[in-house]
């Protein structure tokens, strides 16, 4: 069973921040998109190249704010107006979690199935404390900044 938390109070404590230090907004966003980049690029390195090798250089990582209406890996809806993603072809699904054997039905032939290739979910699971380190020393570094004023 997974446990599941609720931050209550996350307004008021952003607020609070915003007020300390003015540009933890900026400095929060930038090191976002610097690790959603570095993300995409580990992710790319680690993705099948398949054929034409159309689906490594459709990954990329950017603000979903630049990217209305792009699928996202596993995108749950979110108020931070610069939320961050990895976004890619449409493949990514049957890629990292294969397929299961199908039958065609008017032959009764089987159409094959694709053995799953995990290359998104493990890759970010070991960059994950890495990106947490890089946008709180973010943080930290514009709390700093505000107080020496």
């Amino acid at each position: 069973m997974a446990i599941r938390a609720k931050f209550v109070g996350r307004e008021k404590l952003a607020r609070r921040l915003r007020d300390l230090a003015p540009d933890i907004d900026q400095e929060a966003a930038k090191a976002q998109l610097e690790a959603a980049e570095e993300l995409a690029e580990a992710i790319e390195q680690r993705a099948p190249i398949g054929e034409t090798g159309d689906y490594r250089s459709s990954i990329r990582g950017g603000r979903l704010s630049d990217n209305p209406g792009a699928a996202v890996f596993g995108l749950r809806q979110t108020k931070d107006k610069n939320a961050t993603g990895i976004f890619a072809s449409f493949l990514w699904r049957w890629l990292e979690y294969g397929t299961a054997d199908r039958t065609v039905k008017k032959t009764g032939k089987s159409s094959g199935k694709m053995e799953k290739q995990p290359h998104i979910f493990p890759t970010y699971r070991q960059h994950q404390k890495r990106i947490r380190r890089k946008v709180a020393n973010a943080i930290n570094r514009a709390v700093r900044r505000a107080q020496k004023k």
